[in-house]
């Protein structure tokens, strides 16, 4: 009877050490996959047991984030969480505060998006070319119809340039070839610049200049993109090991670039800022830390003002009426107006006009009815608006 059980007792040894064998060897070949470039989502990766063995695994090495001190808040951050397929946002000065709003209404994987200041819905487009109107206010997603893509690729950018509010898409390959196209948000026509020479590009933003910017998820470098010919300028790396989608959007109050980054060494999302001269990157937090042990991932981000931001000192008295208009614009300031641009949703200027005065009446009872954007320049700075014509 002794040796029958100290021959149990070697089976029941063997098979612990098989199962600690392979549960290492399991771990192992997940870190293994986890270092492959991946240009989707992490469920296209990874199954919800694999995700959980690795939030475990990451979890144990309790690597800090170093954060910065935020300066400008009020800008309140709307994103899709594609793990969890939830729609929700956060303020810039507490990402770890993710409210859930409601389910992601698109068929594939919810790879771009970009927050229209005209019409004050998102444009989005999943994986399989699928564009929506995400409505802001009530969540809803509204199907427009299907926005092709170069043969092979995806979009994984969008972005509405500030000074024309044209559409521009960022799509890739994932295997060498990133390009650059505008698309109506109208009729969902596609004209292509170009490719960019960036060998997995995943994100794309602008600044207020209306310069475009592009983070390459291969080489961690963010460039700046040239959105009449495609042509990419290295800016530098941008501090993190960056995998998956990733989100960039503009707040059009601060001026700051925010990144929904998904960090491949802690395994989640921060939300980080570009520095559009270097091309680093800092980080503000973990976004949706206040939900524990989860892994959540953000394709891409959109900031909708709340008017809680820093004001620019020159629009400080700054005022224009009346919204809705019928047929005269009224423009005041304390400080001499330089000039007035008026944009219409296919991103046409269709008033252009250098005022140099104190207040100024424009025209606009030849304008056909409807959103408008109204970007006024007062010395240096510049400043967006929307406009209602009636």
């Amino acid at each position: 009877m002794e040796k029958v059980t100290h021959f149990l007792c070697a089976i029941s040894l063997l098979l612990l050490c098989t199962i600690s064998a392979e549960s290492q060897t399991s771990i192992t070949e997940l870190l293994e996959r986890l270092e492959e470039n991946h240009m989707g989502g992490i469920t296209e990766v990874f199954t919800p047991a694999e995700i959980k063995l690795l939030r475990a695994h990451f979890d144990a090495k309790s690597e800090s984030i170093l954060k910065a001190v935020p300066d400008n808040v009020g800008v309140y951050i709307y994103a899709p969480e594609n793990v969890n397929l939830d729609i929700g946002g956060f303020f810039n000065e507490d990402p770890s505060n993710f409210t859930v709003y409601g389910p992601s209404g698109t068929a594939d994987f919810e790879g771009a998006g970009a927050y229209n200041p005209i019409t004050d819905m998102y444009f989005v487009v999943d994986n399989a070319g699928n564009a929506y109107d995400l409505h802001a206010m009530n969540y809803g997603y509204t199907l427009r119809g299907v926005v092709s893509a170069p043969p092979g690729e995806s979009y994984v950018g969008l972005e509405f340039d500030p000074t024309s509010n044209t559409l521009y898409g960022l799509s890739t390959d994932g295997a060498g070839n990133t390009g650059l196209s505008t698309i109506d948000p109208i009729s969902l026509d596609v004209s292509y610049k170009g490719n960019t020479g960036l060998t997995l590009g995943i994100a794309l933003g602008f600044d207020l200049d209306g310069d475009a910017y592009a983070i390459d998820i291969d080489t961690d470098q963010a460039y700046k993109i040239d959105k009449n010919d495609a042509s990419a300028t290295l800016l530098g790396s941008i501090g993190y090991n960056a995998n998956f989608g990733q989100g960039i959007g503009l707040s059009r109050s601060l001026g700051d670039i925010y990144i929904t980054a998904f960090n491949n060494s802690i395994f989640n999302s921060e939300l980080r800022t570009l520095d559009t001269t270097t091309g680093n990157t800092v980080s503000w937090g973990l976004i949706g830390d206040m939900m524990p042990g989860g892994t959540l991932q953000f394709a891409w981000n959109g900031a909708r003002e709340m008017g809680l931001g820093r004001t620019d000192p020159a629009f400080g008295n700054f005022i224009y009426y009346p919204s809705p208009v019928k047929s005269e614009l009224y423009l005041q300031a304390d400080t001499e107006i330089s000039s007035i641009q008026v944009i219409n949703l296919l991103g046409q200027t269709v008033i252009q006009k250098d005022i140099l005065a104190l207040q100024s009446r424009i025209a606009m009872n030849h304008l056909s009815s409807g959103y408008y954007l109204m970007r006024v320049t007062i010395e240096d700075s510049s400043k967006t608006f929307k406009l209602l014509k009636d």
